[in-house]
């Protein structure tokens, strides 16, 4: 029995298959990593520019990456020295390209960072570092930290690098929370946070070192100039930004004309301010509003037009250009008159003549159609001279065609006595549905204070959560806001309807002479305010009025009694 037994353990002990060099063994048992080269790339990072700016931490990053891979005997062939925020993933670019640089040069296999901090910021961009790392075969290395993981790092660096992660995480939102309570009292107490945008400053009151706002005392009067051009509607943001370097040559900035465009519909203007797409209330003691309301809802109607004027900024600005379109038809291949209107710009192209030894003698300007390939029939000149019609138009010319928006505004005096008669007695009627809707307003007023005061109490006693009565609260600010501007609107517009309805006529019976001796420029603007629509075709201008001008334009041809309650119709 005891011969029997020695023999079974030296057979159990002896070894029938070698796996001494495996590679099952080195797949699953063997703990060591041999990278296939040494070539490495290296990143340092601060969170800001500004860091950047003012060196902290950025050169001693690089230091400390290049003395890293001079103890490792890596070869450092490219280091990213960058500035970026890392608080959301598409903004850090180098970081990407630096990916993109390792995947697309195969025999790179260490990327190495000063400290793990310093290698990423949020989730996605340690899943990007991990996938790579147990995908690809590269190495990570945080020299400071003394961390080094690879696909065959053992669990406790994993679990290392994941706590840190975590850590990194939770600072983050509790960095974000804390950054965002203050941004929350701010706005309940009517301020925007941030900088202030063109025009004021942000003044930090000495008795309890508020940040507030003020007016920038060079700038502000720009600005508000500014919305005043634009709300006439002869402007775009390139020429009401060469308008405002004009009038203010003293200024040392003026934005840019693709900012106009942000800047003409902010709210902060006119005393609120904008958050995440919404508009809240802002403080009047706090943020003092530039213009008024209604100059800035005047602005925003001009911008929402589709057919608003976007002339393009010229050393000859012509006062007519945009003004009127092409009323011509498309030719068809034969050169006949096809269905289609042309529809494209009239424009004004400059003509020189000059004496025999080359000297200039005279400058003129034609209109004409602006299409380039001929196919309108005002664009070919000898399809018109069969019409036997005018290609183009000298710029008296194309004046006395626009005087036939202004000829049926003229009818008899008695018609406009009877017009101003009947005014008056609509503005009664008027009057009293206007003061029913301010008695509406007034009352609503009253009820959305009594609701916001009971919520509060309900708040303080615990009654209504502070989320749902943040909800409601804001929500009942921003319909009593709503109210307030109405119902100064509706009193400003009261006491003025009655005089400026009569003046309006009494002004209409001399709009066609005031139109002939005015300036270029007041004639395009008494065009603008009269009509809309406007085609030239053969000689002749096609048009739409305005309101109330179309109603006047009826009473003036047909001269038949005007009745104010058709005319609202």
């Amino acid at each position: 029995m005891r011969r029997s037994t020695v023999s079974v353990r030296r057979k159990v002990t002896e070894k029938i298959n070698d796996l001494t060099n495996s590679p099952l063994r080195k797949k699953y048992l063997d703990q060591e990593y041999e990278p296939l080269t040494n070539i490495a790339v290296g990143m340092g990072r601060v969170s800001t520019k500004g860091q950047k700016d003012r060196g902290q931490s950025d050169a001693a990053q690089i230091e400390t990456i290049e003395a890293y891979a001079v103890s490792k005997s890596l070869n450092l062939v490219k280091v990213w020295d960058v500035a970026e925020t890392a608080s959301k993933h598409h903004q850090r670019r180098e970081f990407k390209a630096m990916l993109d640089f390792v995947r697309e040069n195969k025999n790179i296999r260490h990327i190495l960072f000063s400290h793990q901090s310093r290698s990423n910021r949020n989730r996605d961009s340690a899943d990007e570092l991990a996938n790579m790392v147990r995908r690809d075969g590269i190495t990570l290395h945080c020299a400071r930290d003394g961390l080094v993981l690879h696909d065959k790092s053992p669990l406790e660096d994993w679990l290392r690098w994941d706590l840190f992660n975590h850590l990194n995480a939770k600072y983050i939102k509790d960095h974000t929370n804390n950054v965002m309570d203050g941004v929350f009292k701010r706005m309940e107490n009517g301020l925007a946070h941030g900088q202030a945008p063109f025009g004021y400053l942000n003044y930090r009151r000495p008795e309890d070192q508020l940040s507030v706002f003020k007016f920038d005392e060079q700038e502000a009067p720009c600005v508000k100039r500014a919305f005043e051009l634009f709300a006439t509607g002869r402007y775009s943001e390139p020429t009401l930004r060469a308008e405002l370097v004009k009038l203010f040559p003293n200024l040392r900035y003026i934005p840019r004309a693709k900012e106009f465009s942000k800047l003409l519909r902010n709210p902060f203007f006119y005393g609120d301010f904008l958050y995440k797409g919404e508009v809240f209330k802002g403080d009047p003691d706090l943020h003092p509003p530039l213009i008024e309301f209604s100059l800035w809802k005047s602005v925003q109607n001009v911008l929402n037009s589709p057919g608003r004027i976007r002339p393009r900024v010229t050393d000859r600005n012509h006062p007519y250009l945009g003004l009127v379109r092409c009323g011509g038809m498309l030719l068809d291949d034969r050169g006949r008159e096809t269905d289609d209107r042309c529809g494209a710009r009239i424009t004004c192209e400059e003509k020189r003549k000059k004496n025999e030894d080359g000297t200039l003698r005279a400058t003129y300007h034609l209109w004409h159609c602006c299409r380039q390939d001929k196919r309108c029939s005002q664009r070919s000149v000898s399809f018109m001279k069969k019409q036997k019609l005018n290609a183009s138009y000298s710029e008296a010319a194309l004046e006395d065609i626009f005087v036939s928006i202004f000829e049926s505004l003229r009818f008899p005096a008695e018609v406009c006595q009877w017009m101003q008669e009947a005014l008056r007695d609509h503005h009664q009627d008027v009057s009293g549905e206007s003061s029913k809707r301010m008695s509406a307003l007034q009352s609503r007023y009253t009820m959305l204070d009594r609701y916001m005061n009971q919520a509060y109490e309900d708040k303080l006693s615990g009654t209504l959560l502070e989320g749902i009565w943040r909800e409601k609260n804001e929500k009942w600010m921003a319909e009593r806001s709503e109210i307030s501007r109405e119902l100064s609107t509706m009193a400003a517009g009261k006491s003025e309807y009655l005089e400026n309805g009569v003046l309006f006529i009494e002004l209409t019976q001399h709009l066609e002479n005031t139109y002939r001796k005015a300036k270029p420029e007041v004639k395009r603007k008494l065009i603008e305010l009269v009509s809309s629509n406007r085609f030239l075709r053969n000689g002749t201008l096609e048009f739409d009025y305005e309101k109330p001008f179309d109603m006047l334009s009826n009473c003036g041809k047909k001269e038949e009694k005007w009745s104010i309650g058709e005319s609202n119709s």
